[in-house]
């Protein structure tokens, strides 16, 4: 790097460090302050809820895929942009459009089911 674009850098860096821009630096500050996590402990009775939220699901999930078939698997999936599947590791369906192709054109086929 010539010493000019060095010095353009330093100059620029320097313009909006911390003893020049007191309003970044409470900026700063305030966005690493509200990304502070507030845990608390794993219960006994979170371990329930979670634990039969489950096993409802899972039922629900077996008594509509045994009644109408894989297509209900879609149900179950979100049509909206943040959905993806994965499976060990590797994406399965990068989005429901891809997942309903593959359940209404291939699995539905496969199983036999209309």
């Amino acid at each position: 790097m010539h010493s000019n674009q060095y010095l353009n850098k330093m100059n620029l860096i320097n313009r909006f460090s911390v003893s020049r821009c007191p309003a970044l630096y409470a900026l700063f500050i305030g966005a690493l302050a509200s990304c502070t996590h507030h845990h608390r402990p794993f219960t006994e009775q979170d371990h329930g809820l979670v634990k039969d939220s489950v096993i409802r699901l899972a039922e629900a999930i077996a008594r509509d895929v045994s009644s109408k078939g894989p297509i209900a698997w879609l149900d179950y999936f979100d049509d909206s942009p943040g959905f993806f599947m994965a499976n060990d590791g590797n994406l399965a369906f990068r989005d429901y459009q891809a997942a309903k192709k593959f359940i209404q054109d291939t699995l539905v086929i496969r199983v036999g089911v209309s």
